[in-house]
């Protein structure tokens, strides 16, 4: 099973010529954990791309309660939408963890984006792809119960969200994140991964989500997971 660029980066394909342009245009800056890059309702004036470390993305209601929208990985770049369209952002970007980022002022993220059609074209193909998890996201919140979004969500993470160690890949969500992202509480999930741990599909060991039966995971469920969000069309077209 081919393990996908995050869904939110437009960099890791395009040419060396192109990225050495991107990189003499920006600079590495370091954050904090718990620094906000972003600030929801403010203007956005550069573009980000993160080096290491862990971020994500947020956003909030009237009563003041946090929801998260997604995770934040090394290669994924934020705040290029905003800068494109010129709105004020519409969410959060906080660092979970002391984080470097790769900084690229607005002008010049412009700049590129009109003189290199390779870099438009990477920025369309992860447009694109988050167009498409969006469409998913709702379907699913409109038309399937918990467990069904649960098990969509741990296929998305693993092409998107894991890392290993010696026990194996696991989901590099905690339970109280999953919780958060699917609107429920933390106890619901931590039942439904019991269940799936039960068929044979995961592991949860301290806390951790072992994704080991993926491939079991996509055979038994495969009305609603697939690799079409994640497969290039020009690759659907040769299969």
């Amino acid at each position: 099973m081919k393990h996908i660029s995050h869904v939110l980066d437009p960099v890791s394909e395009i040419s060396n010529e192109l990225k050495a342009e991107l990189w003499q245009r920006s600079a590495d800056r370091n954050y904090k954990a718990g620094d906000i890059v972003v600030f929801q309702g403010n203007p956005v004036r550069e573009v980000y791309r993160l080096e290491s470390g862990k971020a994500k993305i947020s956003s909030y209601t009237e009563n003041g309660r946090e929801i998260i929208l997604s995770k934040i990985s090394a290669g994924d770049t934020f705040g290029d939408t905003a800068v494109l369209d010129g709105m004020p952002s519409a969410y959060n970007v906080e660092c979970s963890t002391d984080c470097v980022l790769r900084v690229l002022p607005s002008d010049e993220f412009l700049a590129l984006y009109q003189q290199y059609p390779e870099y438009a074209y990477g920025l369309c193909q992860k447009y694109n792809r988050q167009v498409r998890v969006l469409y998913e996201l709702l379907v699913e919140a409109r038309a399937m119960p918990l467990q069904k979004r649960l098990i969509s969500m741990l296929f998305r993470g693993y092409h998107t969200h894991t890392s290993s160690n010696q026990k194996g890949r696991y989901l590099d969500l905690s339970q109280d994140e999953l919780a958060n992202m699917l609107g429920t509480v933390r106890q619901s999930i931590n039942r439904e991964l019991k269940k799936l741990e039960a068929d044979g599909y995961l592991d949860i060991i301290h806390g951790k989500v072992y994704l080991t039966n993926i491939d079991k995971l996509r055979h038994d469920h495969k009305d609603i997971i697939h690799d079409n969000f994640l497969t290039p069309y020009k690759e659907l077209q040769r299969q």
